[in-house]
């Protein structure tokens, strides 16, 4: 798990080193979609179902955007 307080970006710079072959996630939405599995508050972490809906997973362009503080795609609860 991660904690709330640690940006996208030195995230990503942790799993690049822990990563054998440097390159950690390869998008901001694999990040994203990370975060939200490894939410410290079970209550927002996201699901197995809303996790395959996720944008990381779309080719449509649909994104995300902010309601509640949390992150959730558009029209859909990530619960």
């Amino acid at each position: 798990l991660i904690s709330p307080k640690c940006s996208d970006e030195a995230f990503q710079n942790i799993l690049k080193k822990r990563d054998p072959l440097g390159r950690g996630l390869p998008n901001t939405w694999a990040i994203k979609l990370v975060r939200r599995l490894l939410s410290w508050d079970a209550s927002e972490r996201i699901t197995a179902a809303a996790a395959l809906k996720h944008a990381y997973f779309r080719s449509d362009g649909r994104g995300y955007t902010c309601e509640n503080t949390s992150l959730h795609p558009k029209g859909e609860r990530g619960g």
